[in-house]
């Protein structure tokens, strides 16, 4: 499938199943780890979350990894080419633990990107957001600010009905993450690495489906498909024409 319309600004994105917890995930682990360790994720690293524990299997360039914690799975990368790598990425490490512990379903399905806005010189945020997503930024002394919109959405084939979070920060400084995402260990592009203290935006679009889904990788594809196509409608709804000519 082709890709939409306005993903040049993408600097980070994840697709995350999410299932049943699995009780003795840390006994799974092994073999888990050394089947993704053979299809290029070498890098492996354990720890301990205030919510239980997680593991790290990362490529050794940095610029993808998957993220495991014993109700979910998370493929990330900072070097986003297309929603198609993303979801086969996924999907594979999918198979892999569905082979090794046997998962009956899935019950949620997420696609989240994050798109920099960064105004070229003489030009500010104003001119890359359309109407009503400005957010309040004219007090004097102004620094950052926050913004959350919330959407319903029809999605397919598995679940009808989906959710979109979109947040937009509003930043003077360097191009970052949001406080969830800080720990992330990937590397990012280099025109993204090395951004001055500029005022800039971070589009967060996180579109998400939940509910019982049968293990069909071909109708979970799909499914992720829907929500990413959903959330880049969205995208090009809250960016002016200028935007999109920009960054495409």
């Amino acid at each position: 499938m082709p890709e939409p319309v306005s993903t040049a600004s993408i600097y980070y994105a994840l697709a995350e199943a999410r299932f049943n917890r699995i009780a003795n995930m840390v006994g799974y682990v092994p073999q888990i780890q050394d089947r993704l360790r053979r299809e290029g994720f070498p890098l492996y690293e354990e720890r301990t979350l205030s919510h239980g524990p997680s593991w790290r299997m990362t490529q050794a360039d940095k610029k993808a990894g998957f993220f495991l914690q014993p109700w979910s799975f998370v493929y990330q990368t900072t070097h986003f080419d297309s929603h198609d790598t993303l979801f086969n990425k996924l999907l594979s490490g999918l198979k892999v633990i569905n082979e090794v512990v046997k998962l009956d379903h899935v019950t949620h399905l997420y696609v989240r990107c994050l798109d920099a806005i960064l105004p070229k010189a003489g030009e500010g945020v104003a001119d890359y957001l359309a109407d009503g997503f400005h957010g309040f930024t004219q007090i004097p002394g102004y620094q950052s600010s926050q913004c959350e919109f919330i959407f319903h959405t029809q999605t397919g084939p598995l679940r009808p009905q989906g959710t979109i979070v979109l947040r937009i920060f509003k930043v003077t400084g360097p191009l970052g993450f949001p406080s969830d995402l800080a720990a992330h260990d990937l590397l990012l592009r280099p025109e993204y690495s090395d951004t001055a203290s500029i005022s800039h935006a971070v589009a967060d679009t996180d579109h998400f489906v939940q509910g019982m889904m049968p293990l069909d990788f071909i109708k979970l594809k799909k499914q992720l498909q829907s929500l990413f196509m959903g959330s880049r409608e969205l995208f090009t709804k809250m960016t002016t024409d200028h935007a999109r000519r920009v960054r495409t």
